[in-house]
């Protein structure tokens, strides 16, 4: 019908745009700050994607992450993210400010190609990168339980390197213990919505108080 094709269109025109992006690298990358409460500064920041259409409007992470997933440009485009943020902290001397890592998104489809862990650490070293300097974030709603030799072996290789990892939007998707058991996350981020309902739900309070603990012991 023709809102099935409208769809398609738009889809069509994100995909063009992405591949010109990469082609181009003109994907930009914006620094969200991570705020310590404890010291009082900006100890980290999250690496975010954005796209542009012709107009010059953002085009949305939900809309454009999901078909560079499935179109397979994922893989291009990660490696350009990465690329751009190991050169900020180059050029920027972040090892002499208190800017201790970045966050870097990585998907699961990068994850599964064989051997990917070569070439993390390949732009990591071209860019004179510590890997104390990177955290690469997984979002739980890509299902990684149960992931394949090749999944594990990537990450396994890049933990040795002295990588860590976090989990992003924790209780929005597969929330399971043999999810966090298994995996080795440094850092856990609880879904907002978990957190925004804990002020309106005295269950959700209670859910989000023992979650924290149970995490904090893990």
């Amino acid at each position: 019908d023709e809102g099935s094709m409208q769809q398609l269109d738009a889809q069509n025109e994100i995909i063009r745009v992405l591949e010109t992006s990469i082609k181009q690298r003109s994907v930009e990358v914006f620094l969200q700050p991570v705020y310590d409460s404890y010291s009082r500064t900006m100890i980290a920041a999250e690496a975010l994607a954005r796209l542009r259409d012709d107009a010059g409007n953002i085009i949305s992470p939900n809309q454009f992450i999901p078909l560079a997933e499935k179109n397979g440009l994922i893989v291009s485009m990660g490696n350009l993210i990465f690329k751009i943020i190991c050169k900020f902290i180059r050029d920027n001397n972040l090892a002499d400010t208190d800017i201790e890592y970045i966050e870097v998104n990585i998907s699961p489809v990068q994850l599964q190609q064989p051997e990917y862990y070569k070439k993390i650490i390949e732009i990591m070293e071209e860019y004179d990168v510590k890997p104390s300097q990177i955290n690469i974030e997984i979002t739980e709603t890509a299902n990684m339980v149960g992931a394949s030799d090749v999944v594990n072996n990537n990450i396994e290789k890049l933990v040795e390197y002295g990588l860590t990892f976090s989990l992003d939007d924790y209780g929005s998707g597969y929330s399971n213990l043999d999810y966090i058991n298994h995996m080795p996350f440094h850092i856990i981020k609880i879904d907002k919505f978990i957190v925004w309902d804990a002020f309106k739900n005295i269950k959700a309070g209670i859910t989000l108080e023992y979650t924290i603990k149970m995490l904090n012991a893990l």
